[in-house]
């Protein structure tokens, strides 16, 4: 497997980031997504909890986000091991079921948190704080960007946009605040999702984002 490709901003690999929203983890689905250049398989045990893992399964890397959520083990297709929500510790072999599991055959996990909405993964351990987020807020359409995050970052800046972070903005729209927050997903691509405060009514904002962002993208790629 390919090594993660680097990426240049100060302190991405400490600093939590959305990768998904909590709709992409409904109905024991296994969501793939990318931070950093590092592939991530997400998903919800039955009793709720979300499980942010290496999308590779330790036997032979086939890519766990093509197993089974059973509800609360993850199984790969390959050759059907087994991996516990919230360790990542394999508890079934099925060429081997009687056998002892090494206690570090584990799939290799992420801190990970549910928040305003939104699914926020970090890929190292000593992690910053979430970004302040609304308590109630409107979900919009996740948007990938064929451009770098911080090329992303410096239009919205540009465009006027109230920076709360690095990665986070802040704008106003159908008398809304909206948020939107970029996901670095490589070192030429990212997502920006968008989360808006209850103010206004939701489906005529979605509408008005949704054309919005896209008409954005456009003129975002278009640049050389």
């Amino acid at each position: 497997m390919a090594a993660p490709a680097r990426h240049q901003l100060r302190g991405a690999v400490v600093s939590y980031h959305p990768v998904a929203s909590s709709r992409d983890l409904a109905g024991r689905h296994v969501f793939q997504a990318c931070l950093l250049g590092q592939d991530i398989a997400l998903w919800r045990a039955d009793d709720g909890t979300v499980n942010a893992w290496e999308n590779r399964c330790p036997h032979r890397g086939v890519r766990l986000s093509l197993g089974v959520n059973l509800g609360d083990r993850l199984m790969c297709r390959y050759h059907g091991w087994r991996y516990d929500s919230g360790s990542g510790a394999c508890s079934h072999i099925p060429a081997h079921p009687e056998g002892p599991i090494p206690a570090t055959l584990c799939a290799r996990r992420f801190p990970v948190i549910e928040a305003g909405g939104l699914v926020f993964v970090a890929l190292g351990d000593d992690t910053a704080a979430l970004p302040t987020l609304p308590e109630t807020a409107i979900p919009l359409r996740a948007l990938p960007v064929g451009r770098p995050a911080e090329a992303i970052a410096a239009a919205l800046a540009g465009a006027g946009l109230a920076a709360a972070g690095p990665l986070h903005f802040a704008e106003t729209q159908g008398g809304a605040t909206v948020h939107l927050l970029i996901q670095p997903a490589s070192g030429t691509t990212c997502v920006i999702h968008g989360l808006a405060d209850m103010s206004a009514e939701a489906l005529p904002l979605q509408r008005h984002m949704s054309r919005l962002m896209e008409s954005r993208r456009r003129a975002w790629e278009a640049r050389p």
